[in-house]
């Protein structure tokens, strides 16, 4: 497993194809690094699954 992943809601959190900017959703941002505290994935729902939070 890499690290990072070892929490995840689902895969489409990952596909750099499903996201506007080419990377991963927003909900994998560890909570220290996001500008906004509440965010929500637009397609699961998740609202954080980076590991360490």
């Amino acid at each position: 497993m890499q690290p990072g992943y070892e929490r995840l809601c689902c895969l489409r959190c990952i596909q750099p194809r499903d996201h506007n900017f080419q990377t991963t959703c927003v909900c994998r941002v560890p909570k220290h690094l996001r500008e906004e505290k509440a965010i929500e994935c637009v397609h699961c729902g998740c609202r954080g699954c980076a590991s360490g939070d």
